[in-house]
């Protein structure tokens, strides 16, 4: 498994040599690229439709309905958009995923796993620091 992965190369290369514009068709045959796509768009309108639709009743309850603890609950919302999402994206899916409402397609090694490879890889001890990383240490745990 040695060598350099396709398309990795030191330095890197920002603009190709030679520039073909026979690699779009190609791109676009070899993955179903126009099912990402549609998958993408209606991820995006699922949730920006809920979105949309959650905050304006929540800022109407808040707006017009007076009730007690109303400015408490507010401040923790507003306190909340303080925390950034980056810092709650990996409990979050592990609840879901606890909860089992993570589709099917999203899996522990392929969305956690890379995060998690990543993050281990600051030495721990010495004996660490000469021993590679594991290549079944991704695949070790399933959805």
């Amino acid at each position: 498994m040695g060598g350099t992965p396709i398309g990795v190369t030191t330095p890197a290369v920002w603009w190709p040599h030679p520039f073909l514009w026979s690699n779009y068709p190609d791109m676009l045959s070899a993955v179903p690229f126009y099912r990402f796509i549609l998958n993408t768009l209606m991820y995006a309108g699922v949730t920006i439709v809920g979105v949309c639709l959650s905050s304006s009743l929540v800022a109407y309850g808040f707006s017009r309905i007076r009730w007690r603890g109303r400015d408490v609950i507010f401040q923790v919302m507003v306190s909340n958009l303080l925390i950034p999402l980056f810092a709650t994206l990996i409990p979050l899916f592990v609840i879901y995923k606890d909860l089992h409402i993570v589709p099917v397609h999203y899996c522990w090694n392929d969305f956690i796993g890379p995060l998690v490879y990543i993050n281990n890889q600051a030495p721990r001890r010495a004996s660490s620091l000469h021993s590679g990383p594991s290549s079944t240490s991704l695949r070790s745990t399933s959805c």
